[in-house]
């Protein structure tokens, strides 16, 4: 595929020149065997220190490589999450969000789950301008929306 054609996929990301060269040099690692199955079999914490000291990978990329790849207990943050997690009242840094949510899942099937619908919610209702509120399915719990009358978070153009 090529620079051009991961940079095409990867555009509305931003930085996706720079991006696209360092996901296919991730991707070469694990087709040179430099990277491969033998990283799960380390545990958590040294895959991920192993991870982060590669160029280009930050915390969301070693977690997404643990959580999809190794099926190891990781929490990768986005942005949709971190502005959900900030709404509800988890915010804080990366380090926080992923310790409060590693705290109370411990099963990867559910953190898989877990991380996918908060991206969804992110994408769909939690959105950074005018979010809708009230057909948030996380309104209940929501200080966000609380503050904002809930039902009404995209009438006051919260």
């Amino acid at each position: 595929m090529g620079v051009d054609g991961v940079e095409d996929l990867i555009r509305v990301a931003g930085l996706a020149r720079q991006r696209a060269e360092r996901i296919i040099g991730l991707a070469r690692m694990f087709i040179e065997g430099r990277l491969g199955d033998w990283i799960c079999r380390l545990g958590v914490e040294e895959a991920r220190r192993l991870l982060l000291s590669i160029k280009g990978v930050g915390e969301k990329t070693a977690d997404l490589v643990l959580l999809m790849y190794c099926r190891l207990p990781a929490f990768p943050i986005d942005t949709h999450i971190r502005r959900v997690s900030s709404r509800i009242s988890i915010g804080g840094s990366y380090s926080t969000i992923r310790r409060s949510f590693l705290e109370v899942l411990n099963d990867v099937e559910e953190l898989i789950a877990v991380h996918v619908k908060l991206i969804s919610i992110g994408r769909l209702f939690c959105k950074p301008k005018r979010p809708r509120c009230s057909e948030c399915p996380l309104r209940e719990c929501c200080s966000y929306a609380a503050e904002r009358g809930g039902d009404s978070c995209s009438k006051k153009g919260g």
